[in-house]
């Protein structure tokens, strides 16, 4: 490889030396860049919390309007439980009195007829008897 010249070399570090002038105006640019993406972000994560701020505020009011609704279902399903019960309660008392009253009848009849068989069955036996 040749040897450069005294010129040369310097030609080539003015050149770098051109190239590294420039190297502030480009890191100013840089930082003004970094400084508005810093912004930006900060501006997003602002933004972020009071979404996030909001959606747990809707979250939590949805949460009481959901656990109110389900107390309100709670005590109106008892409050029909109970109307059913009494309901249930009334009628079973009702087809209890009317068993108790066709029991009645039917041992009433029952007596009946086994009297009736006990008089057949003497009068029979009187007759035979006889005989």
């Amino acid at each position: 490889m040749a040897e450069r010249t005294l010129a040369d070399r310097i030609g080539i570090l003015e050149q770098r030396v051109g190239s590294l002038e420039a190297l502030p105006a480009k890191v100013t640019g840089l930082t003004t860049e970094v400084g508005k993406v810093r912004e930006e972000i900060l501006q997003l994560r602002s933004e972020m919390r009071a979404e996030m701020s909001a959606t747990s505020n809707h979250i939590g009011a949805l949460h009481e309007v959901a656990t109110t609704r389900a107390l309100e279902l709670h005590d109106a399903t008892n409050a029909r439980m109970d109307r059913l019960h009494s309901i249930a309660k009334s009628r079973t008392e009702i087809l209890h009195g009317i068993a108790i009253g066709r029991m009645d009848e039917l041992h009433v009849d029952v007596t009946a007829r086994l009297r009736d068989l006990q008089a057949d069955i003497k009068a029979v036996l009187e007759r035979l008897d006889k005989r």
